[in-house]
């Protein structure tokens, strides 16, 4: 297993003072449940699942920390129709598992899931993009007791990685 790299950094988009510590990286696959169609199918095909119903993020915008994700909705692999959206990841995997449509899920989340015979992974087999998860904060917000400590402790936890 490679290792893992941790960095904090400044950035001040218009001004506003925030500071942002990568917490890791994502892995994204589409995925399908057991309920869904395509799972059944020996072989997945790009313009099959270009055809299924897709589940999406509606918190996703270019130039957002998910763009990596959000960049695949020019791609050839998502011109689904959108059958349902949620800003949670809990919902999207939710709304997955019953069967809705197909989604771009994180490996981590859905490994349990695959094990269990519940999802598949679908084409590409390779992942889709890879997400980085950041802890952000606005250096010159007053923040209480508890905000202070957690922010502390995290920062103290990522510096000695």
């Amino acid at each position: 297993m490679p290792a893992r790299r941790f960095h904090c950094r400044s950035k001040q988009p218009g001004g506003v003072d925030i500071k942002q510590c990568l917490l890791s990286r994502e892995q994204v696959f589409f995925y399908c449940s057991h309920a869904h169609p395509l799972f059944h199918e020996k072989t997945v095909t790009i313009e099959r699942l270009k055809s299924a119903r897709f589940v999406s993020f509606s918190g996703k915008s270019l130039g957002g920390m998910v763009s990596p994700l959000s960049a695949h909705y020019g791609n050839p692999y998502i011109r689904q129709q959108i059958a349902a959206s949620s800003s949670n990841t809990g919902e999207v995997l939710r709304m997955v598992l019953a069967g809705i449509g197909t989604g771009a899920l994180s490996e981590h989340l859905c490994r349990e899931y695959e094990a269990q015979g519940l999802l598949r992974s679908l084409v590409p087999e390779s992942r889709v993009c890879e997400v980085s998860v950041m802890l952000m904060w606005s250096a010159h917000q007053v923040r209480n007791p508890a905000e202070e400590i957690f922010l502390g402790r995290m920062q103290a936890a990522l510096a000695s990685d």
